[in-house]
């Protein structure tokens, strides 16, 4: 019986394993797409339309998770992390270049 259960509890540790992966790669995927929409030159991952971008790409999947956990705290702590991050990002930008601001606005519906 031993051996038996052990060789299950492998399999149920590779079905974990599998399907952690196959959502570390869609979330990998989705920035991927959203860098490829906002970035502003072939090797850019760090410029602020593509950091709000990624950044409300996590609020929405936050938002999702809220639906079905509206009691999880820690949670909502890291949201409003996010939110401020974003919001000083959002105001940077705006800051230094207007058009692209409006333009990242407008793209995401952020703001009316």
């Amino acid at each position: 019986m031993g051996v038996v259960e052990g060789v299950s509890q492998n399999f149920q540790l590779i079905e974990i394993l599998e399907r952690e992966r196959n959502i570390m790669s869609k979330r990998e995927n989705a920035n991927r797409e959203t860098v490829d929409k906002f970035c502003r030159h072939d090797k850019d991952t760090g410029s602020s339309e593509v950091q709000i971008a990624l950044l409300t790409d996590r609020l929405s999947n936050l938002s999702e998770h809220f639906k079905k956990h509206p009691q999880d705290k820690h949670s909502m702590r890291g949201l409003l992390g996010v939110v401020s991050k974003r919001k000083k990002l959002i105001q940077y930008l705006r800051g230094e270049d207007l058009p692209r601001y409006r333009r990242v606005i407008s793209d995401l519906g952020i703001r009316k």
